[in-house]
Parts: structure tokens; C-alpha cells; sequence
């Protein structure tokens, strides 16, 4: 477990760097595709209890769960997911290309970095 806890605690650094004012309402959806690209549901879920519990100021869980669910019925607008992408790679991190682009079908499908 302390490999996972590190983990969740490097995903939350680089979060807190790319949100430095807290996630806004119209992010969550796009951030939890780009998160699902590399995580499993279980850490997906890990990080936004963790949000929920640290964020300096209250956030509407009812808004994240919402959110959870609009991910999993609709996919953001590329515009959305770009939005995501460039506000945390402004913090330094890298959203790269998969390396075969089109090798699944999805051109243009990105990746986190994977040392987070």
C-alpha cells in the first residue's frame, strides 16, 4: 500500500500545481477523462475523495459525483479536454501522444506523464 499512497500523493501535486485556485465546476469532467487515460477506477476514485477532503474551501459533492457520472455516460469536448491538458502542462507536467496514435482506433488520444 504505501507504493499506491505515494502515488496518490504525487497525482495530488501535480493537481494542486496545475489548480493551484481549486479545480472549477467545468473541469471535472475533462480532468477525469484525462485522469482515466492512466489511472484505474479504484485510484480515479482515490484522488477525488482526496480532493473532496482537502481542498481549502467546501466543494460541492454533489457536483463531483455528477461529474463522475456525466464521464462515464458522455465524453468531454476535445475543446474541454484541451482546456485540462494545457492548464497542467502551464504547471510543468507533460500530456503527451500515445506513442502508436490510432494503434486502438482513438487518434489522438494523449497520456499523463507517468512518473506523477
Amino acid at each position: 500500500m504505501p507504493e499506491t499512497e505515494g502515488r496518490l500523493k504525487r497525482i495530488l501535486g501535480w493537481l494542486r500545481a496545475g489548480y493551484q485556485e481549486g479545480i472549477p465546476g467545468q473541469d471535472y469532467v475533462p480532468l477525469l477523462e484525462v485522469l482515466h487515460r492512466q489511472l484505474t477506477d479504484a485510484e480515479v476514485d482515490a484522488v477525488v475523495v482526496a480532493i473532496i477532503e482537502q481542498a481549502p474551501e467546501p466543494i460541492d459533492v454533489h457536483m463531483v459525483a455528477d461529474a463522475m457520472r456525466r464521464r462515464v455516460l458522455e465524453k468531454p469536448s476535445e475543446e474541454d479536454v484541451t482546456r485540462v491538458i494545457a492548464r497542467l502542462e502551464s504547471a510543468g507536467y507533460t500530456v503527451r501522444p500515445a506513442p502508436d496514435e490510432g494503434q486502438d482506433g482513438e487518434d489522438g488520444e494523449v497520456l499523463v506523464r507517468e512518473d506523477f
